[in-house]
């Protein structure tokens, strides 16, 4: 007997993120989950560890990208003129 697939109606945002999510049980610091969540502006705990969680990636992809496009222009050996004076 072959399985149905659920309607189109009935697969929201909710169901689609199930399969990528997993129950964790952590011990937090109530004190700190509280900060963030004003900080973040969330309403919940799991949307304040979520958001959280996106951030510090998000900064890390960033300043990865930061150092290695630092690097790249130091290797280019491209000269700088102060052309205002305010350098020096």
């Amino acid at each position: 007997m072959k399985r149905k697939l659920l309607a189109p109606m009935f697969i929201n945002e909710y169901t689609m993120n199930m399969r990528f999510k997993k129950h964790k049980h952590f011990i937090l610091n109530e004190k700190r989950i509280k900060q963030a969540q004003a900080i973040l502006g969330t309403k919940t705990e799991t949307e304040t560890v979520e958001r959280a969680l996106e951030e510090v990636i998000t900064e890390r992809v960033r300043t990865k990208k930061a150092w290695r496009t630092q690097e790249r222009f130091l290797r280019s050996r491209v000269e700088i003129k102060d052309v205002y004076g305010l350098l020096e």
